[in-house]
Parts: structure tokens; sequence; C-alpha cells
């Protein structure tokens, strides 16, 4: 679902802003590093392959997916991308998905964004639930949902296919107050 409004982060190291075709190349080069891929099922061959994926997250429905660019402050560089998918309106919950290019890991930026984005659901959206589905090998993502609040509520066995392999996810989410 578009998003209008551009969500600026409380450090003001960036800003938060719908994702759009023109971020495409630069969404591909940060999700081609296999550093950036190799704790999610992400499998993108090539940026032509983000470009549907991009138009869900420009439709007006609004159990469609939410994605943001991240753009660092003083640049409008490109640093990764925070959002949405698995969105119920009738049940006002939604799954959290982020990455960020390899270079602004361990800097909080994820944990900013990640609370900017459940208090936009939850305030903005009226989400009820917001949950996260992180492979049990990512214990970077899985820490920092904790230090934002979410609780850890069990595996999903053999979840997803990982690489032509069935993989388990741990389960966090997080609900107001």
């Amino acid at each position: 679902m578009r998003i209008e409004q551009e969500l600026p982060l409380p450090s003001g190291e960036a800003t938060l802003r719908q994702i759009d075709r023109q971020d495409i190349d630069a969404w591909y080069r940060c999700l081609s590093d296999p550093h950036v891929t190799e704790h999610t099922s992400w499998s993108i061959a090539s940026a032509a392959e983000l470009a549907p994926l991009v138009t869900s997250y420009l439709s007006s429905d609004p159990d469609s997916p939410i994605r943001l660019a991240v753009l660092r402050q003083t640049d409008s560089a490109f640093l990764g991308t925070v959002g949405f998918h698995t969105i119920s309106t009738r049940h006002r919950t939604a799954e959290i998905a982020y990455e960020f290019a390899c270079e602004h890991w361990g800097r909080g930026l994820a944990s900013q964004c990640c609370r900017a984005m459940v208090e936009w659901g939850f305030v903005q959206r009226r989400y009820v639930r917001i949950q996260a589905t992180v492979l049990d090998s990512n214990h970077a993502s899985a820490h920092m949902l904790e230090r934002c609040g979410f609780v850890f509520e069990g595996v999903l066995r053999h979840y997803r296919i990982v690489r032509g392999e069935p993989r388990n996810y741990r389960l966090y989410a997080i609900t107001p107050n």
C-alpha cells in the first residue's frame, strides 16, 4: 500500500519514504550482497525481479504490502528497506520485514527503523499485533527485535524453503502496551 508521508527517524540520521521504481537498482545492489541475504529467504537473480514487488507496494489496496526505502538524511543515499507484509486489515495485523546494506549494520539503524515502523503501524494503521519471522540462524535480527520489545513466541518448524532446504524460523510479536 502506498504511503504518502515520509517518516524521519528521531536521530535525524535517515528518513523512511515510500519505495518506488527509482529505488530498484539500489535495492538490488543491497540484496545482491550475500552477507545481506545469508540469513534470509531472499533469492533475487536480477533487478527486474523486484519490479513486480515494487508495483505491489504502490497499490492502494489496504491489505497490500508496505515497503519504505531508508534514505540517509544528508544525501538521500539508499541504506535499506523496512515495511510490512502479510497484512490483514480485518484482523489488524501485519508482519515486519527489513534489510540493510552491510556497511550500515551495528549502528542502531535497524532498531530505529523497526521502532518507527511499529509505532506507525500501531498509531496510523491501528494494528493490534505486529509479528516477525526470523530464520533460526539470524541471531543479530532476533536480538534486534528483542531490543525493540518483540517477544519470542516459538519456532516455526520447516516454515520456508530457503535455497532448496526446509528451514526453521523463530516467531516474534509485539502488541500495543
